[in-house]
C-alpha cells in the first residue's frame, strides 16, 4: 500500500500558482516541437521552423479547448452549470482525452487545408506525440491525486488522501503503462518496413493503430477506474468503443479504396 499525497503546487506567488500539472502539459508541447522539427521535416517537406511553430499553436488551441470543454460537459456537468468559470481553471487538472482528440482532429484539419498538406500524413506524424503527451498527463493526474481507481486491497493498492482513506487501484499508473505500450508500438511501426505495412493500412498506418490501440487499452484499464456508467459501460469505455469503430471504419474504407484502385489499374492494362 502507498499513499498518494503529493503537493500539486510547485510554488505560489500571491494568487499565482505554478502547478506540476501545468508544467507537465507544457512538456508535452515541447516534445511535440522537437518531434516536428527533427522527425516532421523528414515526413513533410513543408515543415520549416515557421510552420512548426504555427502548427503547435493550432494544436495547443484545439487540444486545450476540446479537452476542457469535453471534461466539463461529460464529467463535471453539474459543477460547470453551477460555476461556468470552472471551464478556465485548466491548471487544476481535468482534461478529457476524447475531447482533446476531437480538438486535435479539428486543428489538424484546419491547418492542413490552409497549408495544403495531406490531412492523414499530419495525423500519422503526431500520433506518437499524442500518446507520449498522454503519458506525461497521467503523471500529472497522479500528482493531482485524481482519476481514482476502484477499491482494492492488493499489495500495490493506493490511498488517494485528497478523496478518502479507501485503498484503491492506482488507475493513473495503469493508464501510464498502457500509454507506454502504445507509444512503443507506434515507434516500432515507424522502424519496420513501412512500405509493406502501408500496402495493408494505406497512408493512415499510425493513425489507425493509434485509434484502435488506444481504444482497446482504455477499455481494459477503465475496468479499474471510478467513472459514470452509460449504456452498461463506463463513459471512457463507451467513447473508446466509438474510437475503435471509427478506426476500423477508416481501415475498411482505405482497403476498399485500395482494392478499387488496383482493379481499375488492372483493367487499364
Amino acid at each position: 500500500m502507498f499513499i498518494i499525497d503529493f503537493n500539486p503546487i510547485i510554488v505560489s506567488i500571491g494568487t499565482m500558482q505554478i502547478r506540476w500539472y501545468g508544467i507537465i502539459y507544457i512538456l508535452g508541447f515541447v516534445f511535440a516541437y522537437f518531434w516536428l522539427n527533427y522527425v516532421g521535416k523528414k515526413w513533410v517537406k513543408q515543415f520549416d521552423k515557421e510552420n512548426v511553430e504555427e502548427f503547435i499553436l493550432y494544436l495547443m488551441i484545439g487540444i486545450i479547448a476540446g479537452s476542457r470543454l469535453f471534461e466539463m460537459i461529460f464529467y463535471r456537468f453539474e459543477s460547470f452549470i453551477a460555476n461556468p468559470l470552472e471551464l478556465f481553471k485548466i491548471w487544476e487538472g481535468g482534461m478529457s482525452f476524447h475531447g482533446g482528440l476531437i480538438g486535435t482532429f479539428l486543428a489538424v484539419k484546419i491547418w492542413s487545408v490552409r497549408r495544403r498538406i495531406e490531412f492523414w500524413k499530419i495525423l500519422d506524424l503526431i500520433s506518437p506525440v499524442a500518446i507520449f503527451s498522454l503519458m506525461l498527463g497521467r503523471i500529472g493526474n497522479l500528482l493531482n491525486g485524481e482519476l481514482i481507481g476502484t477499491p482494492f486491497n492488493g499489495p500495490w493498492c493506493a490511498i488517494f488522501s485528497g478523496v478518502d482513506n479507501v485503498c484503491r487501484h492506482p488507475y493513473p499508473i495503469y493508464a501510464f503503462i498502457s500509454h507506454l505500450l502504445l507509444f512503443s508500438w507506434l515507434i516500432f511501426l515507424i522502424y519496420l518496413n513501412r512500405s509493406t505495412l502501408k500496402k495493408f493500412f494505406g497512408s493512415k498506418l499510425l493513425s489507425i493503430n493509434f485509434l484502435i490501440g488506444y481504444g482497446i487499452l482504455r477499455i481494459i484499464t477503465d475496468i479499474w477506474k471510478i467513472d459514470n456508467i452509460v449504456l452498461g459501460l463506463k463513459t471512457g469505455q463507451l467513447l473508446s468503443v466509438i474510437m475503435i469503430i471509427i478506426g476500423l471504419g477508416i481501415f475498411a474504407w482505405t482497403k476498399k479504396k485500395w482494392i478499387l484502385n488496383k482493379i481499375t489499374s488492372e483493367h487499364k492494362k
